[in-house]
């Protein structure tokens, strides 16, 4: 019974691992997007304050 015990701990402790994982690669998904949308509205802004600006 102890080595089943420690046999579902460590399954659990495995399956955790897998699931920060996962969180770890969608948070550095949600990053990269967010990055790419500020480069984007960074340029929009750039070219308005030069319309206005002329």
């Amino acid at each position: 019974e102890l080595l089943q015990s420690e046999e579902s701990k460590w399954h659990q402790q495995a399956s955790t691992e897998e699931q920060l994982r996962s969180l770890c690669q969608s948070l550095q998904d949600q990053i990269s997007t967010a990055q790419n949308l500020t480069a984007g509205l960074q340029a929009r802004l750039d070219d308005v304050q030069k319309q206005v600006t002329l």
